[in-house]
């Protein structure tokens, strides 16, 4: 426990919940400890006050007592609704706080016996193939649970359009551990102003130099790797285009409205070390 600490955080954690007002508790399920969580751990790089990256403690949150419990608590809470209860909002917001806390949960189950945290999760066997969650009697993987609950179980490698509804803004707001990813929003995402927040999370992850950066001449972009692997959810090359010109940087979107996809020189390749911050992240390169 770090010293300065007059109680644990899980105690932190439970009282926050217990004075939840209950008119906000009613609706949707209860975010109060993944909202604490992430107020507690989560180091932001702004730019003219927009988050445009940000990193977790994971180790720092490994550092205090009863983690497992805390975890486990706020794991519970947020699944204490089943989501066939929801309206189509209070689910698109369920699911997306759900995945990103069950990919806090799995790097917190995958520290080495050195006391610390995978690399990357990509060297952790099955991180996002092997199951995390039961929702309602069935068990998902993250791989799954975010195909099913925010993609429609979308066939990508089939010949049919993405399904009505399907809404490409969600892997912006979607994180998987690793640094190249669009930076964690720094509150849960509710059904009252889900809209407005995906829009905002779009162009604050394409302030970032992990998701949109000048490229080699003037008037030309490298764009994310989202737009690559998940082109069709976007419609397309040309959906890609027009989701750009709709959020991207002034400069970027005027340069892409007036040469189309000539201006775009290629995908920035996915950094997948982890984006753990604070004392071990320092001194790692950019």
């Amino acid at each position: 426990m770090r010293a300065g600490r007059p109680a644990t955080w899980a105690v932190a954690l439970l009282t926050a919940i217990a004075l939840l007002p209950a008119s906000l508790k009613a609706a949707e399920p209860d975010s109060s400890g993944y909202r604490w969580l992430l107020h507690n751990h989560i180091a932001m790089l702004g730019l003219n006050g927009v988050s445009v990256a940000t990193a977790f403690d994971y180790v720092g949150l490994r550092e205090r007592p009863r983690t497992a419990a805390g975890l486990g608590e706020i794991h519970r809470r947020l699944l204490a609704i089943p989501p066939a209860r929801m309206t189509p909002a209070e689910r698109k917001a369920w699911a997306i706080n759900l995945y990103n806390f069950l990919v806090i949960e799995s790097v917190m189950a995958h520290f080495g016996a050195d006391g610390e945290p995978p690399a990357s999760v990509r060297d952790v066997k099955g991180f996002f193939d092997e199951p995390v969650v039961e929702v309602e009697g069935r068990r998902y993987s993250l791989n799954a649970f975010e195909r099913h609950f925010l993609f429609a179980d979308f066939d990508r490698e089939g010949g049919a359009p993405p399904p009505a509804g399907l809404d490409p803004r969600v892997h912006f707001v979607l994180v998987c551990a690793a640094r190249g990813c669009p930076p964690l929003g720094a509150s849960p995402y509710r059904a009252a102003t889900l809209d407005a927040d995906l829009d905002a999370a779009v162009r604050s992850a394409l302030l970032g130099h992990t998701q949109l950066r000048a490229g080699p001449k003037p008037g030309v972009y490298e764009v994310s790797s989202i737009f690559d692997w998940y082109a069709k959810d976007f419609g397309g090359h040309a959906g890609v285009l027009e989701f750009l010109k709709r959020y991207a940087p002034a400069e970027a979107a005027g340069a892409i409205a007036k040469r189309g996809g000539n201006a775009l020189a290629g995908f920035i390749p996915w950094d997948w070390r982890l984006n753990q911050s604070g004392p071990l992240a320092r001194g790692e390169g950019p």
